[in-house]
């Protein structure tokens, strides 16, 4: 076995402790998850709740109570048949100086499982930041019906 000598002048390079490591990349990890919220904007999630009442075909509604001051009662919301029915329908929204058109999904009331969706991200004049995804619920006899979720109180809804 043969010894190496060592250049004069020259040390051994100093490897830093585990410890050291450690708390460095902990630090690093801790700085990441907190630029996220850090940069988040202000906003908050706001409940949203609609009942509306439906004609005996089921092609109109009117918005019979509403939290949204841009959608209040009287509002008239249709329906049409998407390309992918029975799953789904397609609301439109009409408001005064706008209206939302969005995409639900009914099939899990039908079979009893649960609530349907519908999704809605975004429309023309003045709902053009109505983003926002409701729950739909509705009583034995299909009439009131339903929708909650939530929406951002800053520029405009989500869901």
């Amino acid at each position: 076995m043969s010894t190496q000598q060592r250049p004069a002048g020259r040390s051994r390079p100093r490897l830093p402790s585990l410890r050291r490591l450690l708390v460095i990349s902990a630090t690093i990890a801790a700085l990441a998850m907190l630029a996220p919220a850090a940069s988040a904007s202000p906003h908050r999630d706001k409940e949203f709740h609609l009942v509306k009442v439906c004609a005996a075909a089921g092609d109109s509604c009117t918005v019979t109570a509403s939290n949204d001051k841009k959608i209040p009662a009287g509002t008239e919301i249709t329906y049409a048949d998407s390309s992918v029915w029975p799953t789904a329908l397609v609301p439109t929204i009409h408001v005064q100086g706008g209206t939302a058109t969005g995409l639900c999904d009914l099939s899990p009331i039908d079979a009893g499982t649960g609530p349907g969706k519908c999704v809605f991200t975004g429309g023309t004049g003045s709902l053009r930041h109505f983003r926002i995804t409701v729950d739909v619920t509705t009583t034995d006899e299909f009439n009131p019906w339903f929708w909650d979720g939530t929406f951002d109180d800053g520029h405009g809804h989500r869901g």
